[in-house]
């Protein structure tokens, strides 16, 4: 009897430890080190003039995500549009894919280059008396360049790191089974862009927007751009004469010296459907233009957005 008093005790003490843990199969628990909304950049308050950025294709120099057979970069790519999201989403930036649109080249403001300089995977299991646990692990890092695109000079460089995990678990043979997780790769270049996209987007702000003037017209100045970049009536605009050219000895590299103010000019009417058609007619309100070489010539946002 007391043999079968314990018998009964032993099978009730196992029941109720697993009693203890929920009895749904679990779910796939994933985990970045560095969090996703690190990544995301706020929109602008207020409207916003869009700097252009070509996105030049990421390359992969680790030997992970390479199909030799279809000639693809798989984890370039991933690289690549996962940074376009991220700018866009922010709405301070337009946006130019480089294999898409070659004639941008000359567009822009500022490349963008990047590169997954790391990655690595790592599983492991746990096995206890009631539960068995496996991860998987994924590292990544990326390398960014900001590059002028009138001098091509790197302005600004920067490395992020980034982890992803994804976890499985049964107890008493209840829980969950995961193979091979194909999306941990993404969700590590993701937290390592997340981790530098930031400071890449505060660069590229630095600088004030600039456009070009297309034709001047008595008092009428057209110049480049429209909507799609922020620009509305009523906005007032500076222009500048071109600042000296002189050869930097230490790097031997042409720069050009700020620009001096010779006008300022008000946004009168804006024509155009699309980035690729657009221009603004505006109103010389203040100095002279006439007389003056228009590639010699730019204008600058002051400040004074309607």
């Amino acid at each position: 009897m007391n043999n079968h008093r314990l018998a009964v005790v032993g099978l009730a003490s196992v029941m109720g430890f697993g009693c203890a843990v929920p009895s749904a199969p679990s779910k796939v628990v994933r985990s970045d080190v560095i969090a996703m909304d690190s990544g995301v950049l706020a929109p602008p308050v207020g409207r916003f003039l869009k700097r252009k950025v070509l996105i030049q294709r990421f390359s992969n120099e680790t030997t992970y995500g390479k199909s030799i057979l279809l000639g693809q970069d798989v984890m370039g790519k991933q690289a690549s549009d996962i940074m376009s999201a991220r700018l866009a989403a922010s709405q301070k930036f337009l946006l130019f894919d480089e294999e898409v649109n070659a004639a941008a080249v000359g567009q822009a403001d500022y490349k963008l280059i990047g590169s997954v300089t790391e990655f690595g995977r790592a599983t492991s299991s746990e096995t206890g008396v009631f539960s068995k646990t496996k991860t998987q692990v994924a590292r990544a890092a990326v390398s960014l360049r900001v590059v002028d695109a009138r001098s091509g000079i790197v302005i600004f460089s920067s490395e992020g790191r980034g982890e992803a995990e994804s976890k499985t678990g049964k107890v008493m043979g209840v829980g969950t089974s995961q193979g091979f997780d194909s999306t941990l790769s993404e969700r590590a270049i993701s937290a390592a862009i997340s981790n530098v996209v930031g400071s890449i987007a505060e660069r590229m702000l630095d600088d004030p927007w600039r456009s070009s003037i297309l034709d001047l017209t008595g008092s009428v100045c057209t110049i480049a751009g429209g909507r799609s970049q922020g620009l509305a009536e009523g906005d007032r605009l500076a222009v500048l004469r071109r600042g000296k050219r002189i050869r930097n000895p230490q790097t031997n590299v042409e720069i050009e010296l700020p620009g001096a103010p010779v006008a300022e000019v008000v946004v009168r009417k804006l024509h155009g459907r699309s980035y690729a058609d657009e221009f603004c007619e505006c109103e010389v309100v203040s100095g002279q233009l006439g007389g003056i070489d228009l590639e010699q010539l730019f204008i600058q946002e002051s400040g004074e957005q309607k």
